[in-house]
């Protein structure tokens, strides 16, 4: 069964003949009673239970065809609304015209939309909050035709936010919540993802057996258009070595079968089991980099080459990470035992041979 927690409720998601199917529903019972009773009809060739209603089209139920129809029937007739299009256009051509409604309301893939508005385009929380408006607007109309209450879209506000990662803690219980699921592959993604930089399916997920050298990483694909290398760290190694086990024959790269779709599904299932992930989206893996980089003492300027920033201002956000290795050295010098901090208000013990000052003797004065 493919039913998840979404929102209040449960959505319901499988697939027959590479078509996808998805029912939001109350509970969980609910969800998989429908699954069980959908794929039934489809094999008999009947109509689904409670079908979902489509938008018309041949490429009805995607977000480029509701694009079209909110253009049509909203925006067309408003003035003045050439940037909410144009925002929109930029949402449907992130997701790529062909995935269905669902799938591009879904809160993960949302999440992952503002992550690359903030990260890869450095867009200001003014124009954010005008992404989502826009984004918004597609929703209310989907709503209404759908009979589903796609929820309220998160508001930014007028600062710069945080760069959400993962702490090692973190890392650790995803990863082994996957191996507890038998996800092996995915966790070696984790790990090469973390330990590159790599921007996730552009880079992480399309690297091609050639582009693994012994020692490093090269990515050809990137979004400046320029090549970078990174190098591999024993664990990334070790990663592509188990990859290239299994699938070096059968694919043209070790993380190919890992696909977007797939791996949102299994972060949805994840952040599920871990509430304090509910912020965090796949993508933090490579804020996780930068945020150890810079950790660890690497100087923002070597971090602009290794994660291939065009502007040295993009990687200055991980400046902040600078005051832990700034509090680590200020910890060190506090509790280091050659050195004794004068306490005010308490007389300091004589060393040998010195005779301690009495309370209130002059200094320089002589004993009598």
């Amino acid at each position: 069964m493919a039913t998840t927690p979404k929102g209040k409720g449960f959505i319901t998601r499988f697939m027959i003949d590479g078509e996808r199917h998805t029912k939001v529903t109350k509970t969980r019972t609910e969800g998989e009673a429908w699954e069980l009773e959908a794929r039934a009809a489809l094999k008999l060739g009947k109509p689904l239970p409670q079908g979902e209603k489509k938008l018309g089209g041949s490429d009805a139920g995607t977000i480029g065809n509701l694009l079209r129809e909110t253009i049509k029937m909203h925006w067309s007739k408003a003035k003045g609304s050439h940037g909410q299009v144009t925002n929109a256009t930029t949402f449907m051509k992130w997701c790529g015209d062909a995935m269905s409604i669902r799938e591009a309301f879904a809160q993960d893939t949302l999440d992952e939309f503002f992550e690359h508005l903030t990260d890869e385009r450095e867009v200001a929380p003014g124009t954010m909050n005008r992404y989502a408006s826009a984004i918004s607007t597609m929703a209310d109309r989907v709503s209404k035709l759908l009979g589903d209450d796609m929820g309220e879209l998160p508001r930014f506000k007028e600062s710069r936010g945080r760069y959400r990662y993962f702490s090692r803690e973190e890392e650790a219980n995803i990863a082994g919540l996957w191996t507890l699921w038998g996800k092996t592959d995915e966790v070696d993604f984790l790990t090469f993802l973390i330990d590159t930089g790599a921007r996730t399916f552009k880079e992480g997920g399309a690297i091609e057996w050639n582009s693994l050298q012994e020692d490093r990483a090269i990515f050809w694909n990137t979004k400046n258009g320029s090549f970078r290398s990174v190098p591999l760290s024993d664990r990334a190694k070790a990663a592509v070595a188990r990859m290239k086990l299994k699938h070096h024959n059968t694919q043209a790269g070790p993380f190919r079968h890992l696909g977007k779709s797939y791996m949102r599904h299994l972060w949805t299932k994840t952040r599920a089991q871990f509430p304090p992930l509910d912020d965090a989206v796949l993508y933090c893996t490579r804020h996780t980099y930068g945020s150890r980089m810079v950790m660890e003492g690497v100087p923002l300027s070597a971090l602009k080459t290794l994660m291939g920033h065009s502007d040295i201002k993009m990687t200055e956000k991980y400046a902040v990470f600078e005051d832990s290795l700034t509090f680590a050295l200020a910890l060190q010098a506090l509790n280091s035992p050659t050195k004794t901090l004068p306490v005010v208000g308490v007389v300091a013990t004589a060393q040998p041979g010195v005779e301690a000052a009495k309370p209130g003797a002059k200094r320089g004065a002589k004993s009598r």
